[in-house]
């Protein structure tokens, strides 16, 4: 019901001050003068927020939010060369709603192209670097933390801000090839977990290996994107 209150005014009021925040130390507003590129942005935040996030929230009102950029954590047990260890996994959500049947949704929020199908968890971790979608091995994990952390059963979600107008617009992850495709979305995060968890433990278990070396990916694409291509001269970064 208080969405239904929000004002256009009230928008572009949350909007200014967290430009004002983010973009200029917290400065007051009202002296804060936008460049031709940040009065670009503004404009595209607040139509989002008002004709794309706000709508379809308002039309999809069944929940409560609960916290908004929450960090949480938990200790992940997994087994690494004939040894039990432990570590502290930690996620920080853009938002955690409480859903009617007291179940939680972990949502990330997304400005780019949509991308919630994916062709199985193991080409998830272990496909081509195409198939390797860090959205939503994010978001998986934040389920998976928040799920042990809070003790109930989780709904991860991707709000592509961009495509939440289309009549269709669903922010569930789907297991599948492609629309169309017989793809099944994931309503809970525990008739995946077993799945999921099994990948996780794999990684994990690689890389606290002692005998098994550190190697550069296989599949050079992998290096485009990642943040560390410098170290290894790997990479379009490189060229660029």
């Amino acid at each position: 019901h208080s969405l239904l209150q929000i004002t256009d005014s009230q928008i572009a009021q949350a909007v200014d001050r967290a430009i004002a925040e983010v973009c200029f130390g917290g400065a007051d507003v009202a002296r804060v003068t936008l460049t031709g590129e940040l009065s670009i942005v503004r404009r595209i935040v607040i139509r989002y927020l008002k004709h794309n996030l706000i709508a379809y929230d308002v039309a999809n009102h069944d929940f409560t939010v609960r916290d908004l950029e929450k960090t949480f954590s938990y200790p992940f047990a997994f087994e690494s060369a004939g040894k039990e260890l432990e570590i502290t996994l930690e996620g920080r959500a853009d938002r955690i709603d409480t859903l009617a049947d007291n179940s939680l949704r972990i949502i990330d929020y997304k400005t780019g192209e949509e991308h919630l199908y994916f062709a199985g968890f193991e080409a998830l971790f272990n496909g081509k670097a195409s198939q390797r979608q860090s959205n939503t091995i994010n978001t998986l994990m934040y389920a998976m933390i928040a799920s042990r952390r809070y003790n109930c059963d989780v709904q991860p979600a991707l709000y592509y801000l961009r495509d939440m107008n289309q009549a269709e617009y669903s922010p569930l992850l789907r297991e599948g090839q492609g629309r169309g495709r017989g793809a099944e979305p994931i309503v809970r995060y525990s008739t995946i977990a077993e799945a999921f968890e099994q990948q996780v433990m794999g990684v994990l278990s690689q890389l606290f290996d002692p005998s098994v070396p550190f190697c550069q990916a296989q599949d050079e694409n992998s290096c485009n994107n990642c943040d560390y291509a410098k170290l290894c001269n790997r990479g379009k970064k490189q060229v660029e």
